[in-house]
């Protein structure tokens, strides 16, 4: 669900709310790597990926091509991400 980016949103909500963590690996990175992709940087999307943060998902591990979840972060133009990546 997180590599569908903007696709996956509503599902991940729901698993969320159910209570189920979105940590592991990379998973972060897959889904800003699915926005970067689908070329969808809007705010509703970054206070999302700000959420799994909160919920614990992995800030550092890369995509799978090999981007921190820092630079897709700032392709995507979302300040309020970068911030809390640097922090």
């Amino acid at each position: 669900l997180l590599a569908r980016g903007a696709d996956g949103v509503d599902e991940l909500r729901e698993h969320l709310r159910l209570g189920h963590a979105p940590a592991g690996p990379g998973g972060l990175a897959r889904f800003l790597d699915a926005c970067v992709a689908d070329d969808q940087a809007g705010g509703a999307l970054e206070r999302f990926a700000l959420e799994l943060m909160e919920r614990g998902a992995d800030p550092f591990s890369a995509s799978r091509a090999g981007d921190p979840p820092l630079s897709l972060a700032v392709r995507l133009g979302w300040p309020r991400l970068v911030e809390r990546l640097l922090s």
